[in-house]
């Protein structure tokens, strides 16, 4: 994040800061723009700007509480690919534990139960058959198992903190889904202007919303049981704009 008393790169704004009341300025910082109070270093309070316009509250080192085993403190905090958890504060030679949320958290409810849970990941829920072990991660491209060689990527559905041996056991025995195969939609939403069906399906990448004309992503900081059609439609409207 920029330092807020470096005054140069900063721009007034409409905007008062809800902590103290003192008028707040657009900043540029490593992760983009954001709001920052004036008032600084009394009120250290900032918020995020998105392309959107949309306004967001910075996460600084929010401390959610502490690890009932190691006694460490548990930091919700922001970082370049998104807000994730750390354990611990940083130390000379040594990188403390972090998780990343799962799509669709909402980091202002995150308590410090789920905070813990996701700290355990990767973990190992048991073996297979055959005796190898079974490890459920959380991966750059979402939650996944892995048991020697195979791996299997857990669909939008499945959660990586409460799938058991057996939901691990019986999904490495089916076959990998290949890419482009046609699969079961994860949410069916209903019919655009054009009478084509509009769905949320589960790709490489991430779940995605399909008309069958045109493809976009689902956010993920949405979850897939709170997308609506209207909200669908709109998203691929937008695609199709830029398409042009």
């Amino acid at each position: 994040m920029a330092d807020i008393n470096d005054k140069p790169n900063q721009e007034d704004s409409d905007e008062k800061c809800d902590r103290c009341g003192k008028p707040m300025v657009v900043k540029s910082g490593r992760y983009g723009e954001f709001l920052a109070c004036t008032g600084y270093p009394d009120c250290k309070n900032t918020i995020n700007v998105s392309r959107g316009g949309d306004k967001q509250e910075m996460i600084e080192n929010k401390l959610l509480g502490d690890d009932p085993e190691t006694k460490k403190p548990i930091y919700l905090k922001e970082g370049r690919f998104g807000t994730y958890i750390q354990l611990g504060d940083l130390e000379k030679g040594r990188k403390p534990k972090t998780a990343s949320l799962l799509r669709g958290m909402d980091q202002k409810s995150l308590t410090l139960d789920t905070a813990l849970q996701l700290l355990t990941l990767p973990k190992t829920l048991g073996t297979t058959e055959e005796g190898e072990n079974i490890v459920v991660s959380n991966g750059k491209f979402g939650p996944y198992i892995k048991a020697g060689k195979e791996t299997r990527s857990l669909s939008a559905t499945t959660s990586p903190l409460t799938i058991t041996l057996e939901e691990a056991r019986e999904l490495l025995r089916g076959s990998k889904t290949r890419m482009g195969s046609d699969k079961s939609p994860l949410k069916t939403l209903g019919k655009d202007n054009n009478g084509n069906e509009v769905v949320i399906k589960e790709g490489k990448f991430g779940p995605y919303i399909t008309n069958s004309k045109m493809n976009v992503s689902v956010p993920k900081t949405v979850a897939i049981d709170s997308v609506t059609l209207e909200e669908a439609i709109t998203m691929l409207e937008k695609k199709a704009l830029k398409s042009k």
